[in-house]
């Protein structure tokens, strides 16, 4: 039970803190009475695969703790030593099933009654391992959480599975940093139709459908009279398949600032992913005014991409597909201010500002009432 004059104290347990998961900390550290605590396990993560954000993004953070090393016994002591000394009343973790760390701090916080909330952005699929994995955890029930913080419906989905409908679900756990993107869509609407193209930002890696991408996008060359360039924004091992190509421009990985001006110079975002439980961003796309192409394996694609509304959906891993979308959305009679308009409507689903509300609704709530 809180103290009326006693600041809540909220810890934050990452495996790597984005530019976007710092926004919403940031509206959730300056519009509310909290003390907060970030620890960014970056030792989960390959060193290949880390991107190489801004060190100011995160220089605000009060207490912010990045824990180096390979070794899980190290790791775990190192965390639970931080969250020891800041004794928090709420404890926000990114859980992840192959690391240990998660479940050792997990548990502390069971035993100590600190309110937990999980998140995970896994889509329920079906499958044989999703449905294993429920009946284990549900068999043993090992750990716990007061809640489980999720992205959209599909993850929803594996959620109630996994913990049962005891456990609350949250939802809107991503979001774009909405101040960032938002001067590309001023731009948009306050100027004539770009003389851009597509783009894609994202990580060059095979789950990203990059494969898919260059085939599409070079069969749509050939049936457009007047293509669009494809902007690529992102580095990776699969950079090789689209450099070189006719009509693409290779940027590499840029900051977000970098991001903003080359959306707000394109005509449409495109996203053909062949896995992705989310897709942050999509959000960012929309919040800068952009009609959508994205596979229906992006979890963003059932609420932020609507088919004909703002974009077009289309099925993952298929190539020809993508390309009648890219040259639909290049060919038609210019949907594409319509599209735009449609799809920062959607944007407003997400902010910073929900995020930080959704938190701190749930942790009064359950703290004033369950007395932890």
């Amino acid at each position: 039970m809180l103290f009326q004059d006693e600041q809540l104290r909220i810890a934050v347990v990452w495996t790597e803190v984005s530019g976007y998961l710092s926004a919403c900390l940031r509206h959730l550290y300056s519009h509310h009475q909290i003390d907060l605590l970030v620890i960014s396990n970056l030792a989960n993560r390959k060193a290949d695969s880390r991107r190489p954000f801004s060190e100011s993004l995160f220089d605000w953070i009060p207490q912010y703790h990045i824990v180096k090393g390979r070794n899980p016994i190290s790791r775990v002591s190192t965390i639970r030593q931080h969250l020891k000394a800041f004794e928090p009343h709420v404890l926000v973790m990114a859980f992840q099933w192959r690391y240990p760390e998660c479940y050792v701090v997990a548990s502390d916080a069971n035993r100590l009654g600190t309110l937990t909330v999980g998140t995970m952005d896994n889509p329920w699929r079906g499958n044989v391992s999703q449905h294993c994995a429920a009946l284990i955890r549900n068999a043993l029930n090992f750990f716990a959480f007061d809640a489980i913080w999720v992205p959209g419906e599909r993850t929803a989905q594996y959620a109630r599975r996994l913990f049962g409908s005891e456990t609350s679900i949250l939802r809107g756990l991503y979001s774009a940093d909405t101040a960032a993107f938002e001067p590309a869509w001023l731009r948009r609407r306050n100027s004539e139709m770009s003389q851009g193209g597509f783009v894609f930002t994202g990580r060059l890696v095979p789950e990203k459908g990059i494969q898919e991408l260059a085939v599409a996008y070079e069969i749509y060359r050939r049936q457009a009279t007047n293509p669009w360039p494809l902007t690529i924004i992102g580095e990776g091992p699969e950079a090789t398949r689209l450099r070189g190509m006719a009509g693409v421009r290779m940027l590499g990985f840029l900051q977000v600032e970098d991001i903003v001006e080359e959306l707000a110079g394109a005509k449409a975002f495109v996203l053909p992913s062949q896995f992705e439980p989310w897709a942050v961003a999509i959000h960012e796309a929309t919040v800068a005014g952009l009609p959508i192409i994205c596979s229906d394996a992006c979890g963003a694609a059932v609420e932020l991409v609507q088919d004909g509304f703002n974009g077009f959906v289309f099925p993952a891993g298929d190539a020809r597909a993508l390309s009648r979308c890219l040259y639909l959305m290049s060919t038609a009679d210019d949907p594409r201010s319509i599209f735009g308009e449609n799809s920062r409507a959607l944007s407003d689903r997400y902010s910073p500002a929900l995020w930080a509300n959704t938190l701190m609704r749930f942790a009064k709530d359950r703290l004033s009432v369950t007395g932890k």
